[in-house]
């Protein structure tokens, strides 16, 4: 019963102390047999004081009502009246204390504007996100008008919203610490089990359409590399779809959910990122791993993994340039002595098929390196020895016939 005074509480308090059945569990469930209260018997909690017992019974009968809309507080003081004899000062203080609080209860309950206004209040607090505020004022409307299923309903459902928050909550920072440990399966199958759950959930009533193409998403991408199985084309069609709901949420639970899957594919395409670069650098694809990894690296542009990946697999691609390099420079040489120019020119112009691919995609990545540096220069006066050493030739053979 809401508006019950410091004064009427502490009066309460003391008469039932003192008046009431309260030296043991068994002797106040006992009173609960009169069918006028008999529907809270089994609400009644175990305690180990009297003290308690009185407190424990106002909490619990102090905002009930029956389907007559009588208070539980009230009918039991009657009963614990009747009960008393009329001789007893505790009669008089009983029957009291039951007028007062029904003249109360008739005072706070016969404004049904004040109901619709908790309402509209408690609608307003929930479109700015702020289900505390909301469930408090629901919860003042519950007292009110405690037989309204309506009410009730609203107020669960939004305790719903707030517990699914909290996950969501729970699992965003999981995620992040999972993440920071380079854990990113740990991670992605943190969100993947949470997204399962919710979207188990009937009573959230989040919109069909939006329900099954995250499932289909998950599903997608549930087993194995999407960016092996050349699927990531149809998961960014099927994340445009969803775009559209976002931007137009008919549900409160349609951003939040959206945004949490997106984060999860982003992990997931981490995941076939990094596999994807481990594969190349087994199968010995240099150019492949790096621009991968280069790849992984604008994605994560601080991130320890990220920036040693690039590191490893750009030691990897100018190790294998430079290899490449060399045996062409020393080929060129020995058919330099050999007097096979043309060989040595035909190794000298294979170069540029080995430096190509990497200055067109990667303009900056050799220019200054002194090891490339070093091959150009190589290059060019094995080139310049060729060519003229060939010139020579030419004009001996010419002399000599």
């Amino acid at each position: 019963m809401e508006g019950i005074s410091p004064t009427i509480k502490n009066k309460l308090e003391e008469v039932l102390l003192r008046c009431g059945p309260f030296k043991s569990d068994d002797e106040l469930r006992r009173i609960f047999v009169d069918a006028r209260i008999s529907i809270w018997r089994d609400l009644l909690s175990q305690t180990t004081s009297s003290n308690q017992r009185v407190l424990a019974a106002i909490e619990l009968l102090h905002d009930r009502y029956n389907d007559r809309q009588e208070n539980a507080l009230v009918l039991f003081l009657n009963v614990l009246s009747e009960q008393t004899s009329a001789e007893d000062i505790c009669y008089r203080e009983l029957v009291d204390l039951s007028r007062e609080l029904a003249r109360l209860q008739q005072a706070i309950t016969v404004d049904p504007e004040k109901v619709s206004r908790l309402l509209r209040l408690a609608e307003r607090e929930l479109s700015m996100d702020n289900c505390e505020a909301a469930l408090d004022l629901l919860h003042q409307a519950k007292q009110l008008k405690p037989e309204d299923s309506q009410i009730t309903q609203r107020y669960n459902q939004i305790v719903l919203r707030k517990n699914i928050q909290n996950e969501l909550r729970k699992t965003e920072l999981d995620c992040e610490m999972r993440l920071a440990s380079n854990s990113p399966h740990d991670a992605a199958r943190v969100i993947y089990k949470n997204l399962e759950e919710i979207l188990a959930i009937s009573e959230i009533g989040l919109p069909v359409e939006v329900k099954n193409k995250i499932l289909d998403l998950l599903r997608m991408g549930g087993v194995g590399g999407l960016y092996a199985n050349d699927e990531w084309e149809n998961v960014r069609l099927a994340m445009t779809d969803l775009y559209g709901y976002y931007r137009q949420p008919t549900h409160w639970l349609v951003r939040p959910v959206i945004l949490l899957t997106e984060r999860w594919l982003d992990i997931r395409r981490d995941i076939d990122i990094r596999g994807a670069i481990a594969s190349l650098v087994a199968l010995g694809d240099s150019l492949s791993a790096y621009r991968l990894a280069d790849i992984y690296l604008r994605r994560h542009p601080t991130e320890s993994f990220a920036i040693q990946q690039a590191i490893n697999c750009l030691e990897q691609l100018l190790h294998k340039l430079f290899a490449s390099s060399d045996k062409r420079l020393i080929r060129a040489q020995a058919a330099i002595e050999q007097g096979h120019f043309e060989i040595a020119l035909e190794n000298l112009d294979s170069l540029e098929e080995v430096y190509a691919p990497i200055e067109r995609e990667f303009p900056t990545l050799l220019s200054g390196r002194d090891d490339f540096e070093d091959h150009k220069q190589r290059a060019s006066k094995l080139r310049e020895e060729a060519l003229s050493l060939q010139s020579d030739y030419s004009q001996t053979e010419r002399h000599s016939s």
